[in-house]
Order: structure tokens, then sequence, then C-alpha cells
């Protein structure tokens, strides 16, 4: 399979789409515990990360920090991506909803994490 990097998701959604359809491991970890949708919720913009999900990427995976790729998008400042997250499915646990409101002060991004909060 081919592997997909964070160099090749750099925002260019035809070469994603290329890398998908030859094979690329969209739930490939990175050498910092981090899943390639995480690292797309946090660089790019939703139109990848919906590619990536298409194409099997999940989105409830943890790393070793905790962090989740709505958890991520949210404290990169993509509240976009983290919209289509959360429309998939994405939720925050009581512990991911406290360290991102502690960290968030974005209006939008405030509601987001309380549309996704675990209830």
């Amino acid at each position: 399979m081919k592997r997909m990097n964070q160099g090749e998701t750099d925002g260019n959604i035809d070469t994603v789409n290329v890398l998908i359809a030859a094979g690329a491991d969209v739930k490939r970890k990175d050498d910092n515990g981090n899943y390639m949708l995480m690292s797309a919720a946090q660089m790019c913009g939703p139109r990848i990360v919906t590619a990536l999900i298409a194409a099997g990427a999940e989105i409830k995976l943890t790393n070793g920090g905790g962090m989740t790729p709505l958890g991520m998008a949210l404290l990169m400042r993509h509240p976009e991506s983290a919209e289509v997250l959360v429309s998939k499915g994405a939720r925050l646990n009581a512990s991911q909803v406290q360290m991102l409101n502690a960290s968030v002060t974005d209006p939008r991004a405030k509601a987001i994490i309380q549309r996704a909060a675990v209830k």
C-alpha cells in the first residue's frame, strides 16, 4: 500500500484523491502516534477530512495523548473540519470537553464542543 504523509495532505485534494485511489493507507499511524485523519483535521480543510472518512479513516480513534481528530481540529482552529467530524458522528467525552473548553476561546468552536459532548 502507498503511504500518505503530512506533506502529501497539505491542502491538495486532488493529490489526496489520487493517493487514496492508488491504495494509500488512510488508517496509518505516524511516528508520533497520530492517525492520518488527525493530521488532516489539524492542518487541512474539510474536503480532505471528508475524503479520508469516505475512504475508511476512523473518526473515533485517539492518539497516545488521548486526542481525537475532532479535538485536533478544534485546538488548531479548523472549525470547518470539526463540523465535518461532528456530522459524521465524532463525539467528545467529559475530560476532552473540559480540556477543550479551557483551551479554546472561539465562540464557534465552543458551540461545536457543546454539540459534540457526550451526554
